[in-house]
């Protein structure tokens, strides 16, 4: 027997017994007002997974505003590497939360996702700021629109694949008003941040409640099936969006097998490939509740209990496509004109694991979409 369906035959043993334990019954997810299964998953989702990702970024965040005010205050080739370095590791815990990106994130009150990372961004008009004469600071840069904040327009300020002077651009004739926007788009990242950890915990917002509580009177789902629905929905607009947008359109998808370069995610930083696989790690922590080595419940013992095949088959899919998207020699603008085979090989495996998501789990689950966010 693989390791794979040794795993899946243990997931679903777990899962039956947990299920007779909830007076749910092996099979059954009609969970609706007992602590069964479902609703069990909600809860370790919330508190394993969906939490303390964003309880990362929001410190992760915070460093980055801290480097980027070093940067600011001194402009050395030590402090940008620095600040470009902070700039990845903030991006790993926001790339991996985008499995569950609904919610307060989505919240047309706090804006929040697209305040962080909204592409396409503007260089134009953030040189009109930076041309211009306003204070910049993180209460002004929240003022601004999407597309002159967040992630890439400090990715445009602090990175040029192109070989540029991003250093002597910084301390040319305007690069104080360069430095400054930097501190400024950084420190509302990190403000953002905290609003969205504040909505979700339970001394705060607690949309952990609305969440674990789905159905009962007053909460944001209607059911519990609707809370699940959410979650699965989310995945499976990840997967699609990982296949068609962040794979299949550098590819040549869209324009008729023509490569398209210049349309990768982040691609000025390089960080393409190291986004695509922080997305697929959100996918499988989501499928497998858990967060580095902290592990709770997933939606795997949900389709553990309905179908341990279908189990083995999403398993299978989320580590080919790991592999896959690993396997693609870096950047990934480079790749999709020179090393067509292996972006190939990486976009048949997102194909697969889209395909699994979409319709095995949706079966296995009986769960029906519900799509939120813009799915980029």
């Amino acid at each position: 027997m693989s390791p794979f369906r040794q795993r899946a035959a243990v997931v679903a043993a777990i899962a039956c017994i947990w299920s007779l334990a909830t007076v749910s019954g092996c099979g059954d997810g009609s969970d609706e007002s007992v602590a069964g299964p479902r609703r069990e998953v909600l809860q370790s989702l919330a508190d394993v997974v969906i939490v303390p990702t964003y309880a990362e970024l929001a410190a992760r965040l915070e460093t980055l505003a801290i480097a980027a005010v070093a940067l600011r205050q001194s402009p050395t080739a030590e402090s940008l590497a620095a600040a470009q370095d902070m700039w990845r590791t903030a991006r790993h815990p926001w790339k991996q939360s985008e499995a569950f990106r609904f919610g307060p994130s989505e919240d047309l009150r706090l804006r929040v996702a697209t305040k962080i990372d909204w592409s396409p961004i503007s260089p134009a008009r953030i040189e009109e700021q930076i041309a211009g004469s306003e204070e910049l600071t993180a209460a002004y840069i929240d003022t601004l629109g999407t597309n002159r904040r967040g992630f890439l327009a400090i990715e445009y300020l602090l990175f040029d694949t192109e070989g540029g002077d991003v250093l002597g651009q910084l301390q040319g004739a305007n690069g104080a008003r360069r430095l400054a926007y930097v501190a400024a788009v950084a420190a509302d990242m990190a403000f953002q941040a905290d609003k969205l950890v504040d909505a979700w915990v339970t001394d705060g917002g607690n949309f952990r409640l609305e969440l674990t509580a789905a159905g009962e009177e007053g909460t944001a789902f209607k059911s519990l099936k609707d809370a699940v629905d959410t979650v699965v929905s989310t995945v499976v607009q990840l997967s699609a969006t990982i296949e068609e947008n962040k794979i299949g359109r550098p590819f040549g998808t869209k324009s008729n097998g023509e490569p398209r370069p210049e349309s990768v995610e982040s691609g000025r930083s390089s960080n393409s490939l190291a986004d695509i696989l922080d997305n697929l790690e959100s996918i499988e922590n989501v499928y497998l509740g858990k967060r580095e080595s902290q592990r709770g419940l997933g939606l795997e013992a949900l389709v553990a209990q309905a179908s341990p095949e279908i189990d083995v088959e999403i398993h299978e899919a989320i580590t080919l496509a790991k592999q896959a998207v690993r396997n693609v020699p870096p950047p990934l603008a480079t790749a999709v004109v020179n090393e067509r085979e292996a972006v190939q090989r990486a976009l048949s495996a997102a194909t697969s694991l889209r395909l699994s998501l979409s319709v095995d789990l949706v079966s296995a689950l009986g769960t029906t979409p519900v799509f939120t966010g813009d799915g980029d």
